[in-house]
């Protein structure tokens, strides 16, 4: 490829994490009005794009070509069907194949060549989950992924890895951030899986909470953002957010909650009294007992 130029190209990021690439082609693209322009300026973008076959002809669907700057009535649809430019015999044995089932026909990147643009497509293979998460183990192994403690008060994680056994991480308080190594994290999830799963801490990496498994349990969870502006949502926002919560983070915003009040910060009241409807103890009784405990201690310290 090195014709190519280097300020046209694009590559479609996707294609090796989710899938096995058996056979690359290289076509031509029929583009019309000022799609050329917009291409040549990498206003183009190939996620969520795939190829069919019909007609005995290669469709491309999904590319996304935004519309030219200083375009006008030549400007088209950005998401319009475009035609690849294949050989006939390369069209039948791709068909061929597709036909068989369990391949897909994904765009991997698009380029100039001798002045012209290319796509390259590719026969693809779906990968199966474990084949995904080991692709992450190999890649990211050494990659650095924020977590933050959801937990009010002092939280240790231990990790008892044959690789790192004994280590502890230490969170000092609620909504602290730090950042581990992600086979750290493996670990650090393995050994406490509970507090992961319950949002004792929440993993601020999208695609680290994927391969460890965890997407279906952080539907019920909410970070410690969310948490911070819960005062700004609305009531039907902020009943919709806590009825979802785990129990563990229903403790741990309780207890923020009440120190909060406790300490004469000034809260709307109606909005405590929602997040209270889904805890065994209202937030304002908590103040209350809190309180009640300090008179009696100072009491007893008196009578001493």
């Amino acid at each position: 490829m090195n014709s190519e130029k280097k300020g046209i190209r694009v590559e479609n990021r996707n294609v090796n994490f989710k899938y096995e690439i058996l056979e690359r082609y290289e076509c031509g693209i029929a583009l019309k009005g000022t799609e050329v322009k917009s291409v040549k300026n990498s206003m183009c973008n190939l996620k969520d794009s795939f190829a069919i076959i019909k007609n005995n002809e290669v469709i491309l669907k999904n590319m996304h070509i935004s519309p030219y700057e200083m375009g006008n009535i030549n400007n088209v649809d950005p998401l319009r069907d475009r035609k690849l430019l294949l050989n006939k015999s390369e069209i039948l044995k791709i068909s061929f194949k597709l036909k068989q089932g369990g391949l897909a026909l994904v765009p991997t990147k698009l380029y100039s060549k001798s002045n012209l643009i290319k796509v390259e497509i590719a026969l693809c293979k779906g990968k199966k989950l474990y084949d995904k998460r080991e692709d992450m183990k190999k890649k990211d192994a050494n990659k650095q992924i924020k977590i933050m403690s959801m937990f009010y008060g002092s939280l240790n994680l231990n990790n008892n890895s044959n690789r790192s056994a004994g280590r502890i991480l230490t969170f000092q308080k609620f909504g602290e951030i730090k950042s581990v190594l992600y086979h750290d994290l493996v670990d650090y999830v393995n050994n406490e899986r509970r507090f992961a799963e319950e949002g004792y801490f929440y993993i601020l990496d999208k695609a680290a909470v994927y391969h460890l498994g965890l997407t279906n349990e952080y539907s019920h969870l909410v970070d410690g953002d969310i948490v911070n502006h819960m005062m700004d949502y609305s009531a039907n926002e902020l009943e919709s957010i806590v009825s979802v919560m785990t129990d563990a983070q229903k403790e741990s915003i309780a207890n923020l909650f009440a120190d909060k009040l406790y300490h004469g910060e000034e809260l709307d009241l109606n909005k405590i009294a929602i997040i209270s409807k889904h805890l065994p103890v209202g937030i304002e009784q908590m103040v209350q007992e809190k309180k009640d405990f300090d008179e009696r201690a100072k009491a007893a310290k008196k009578d001493n």
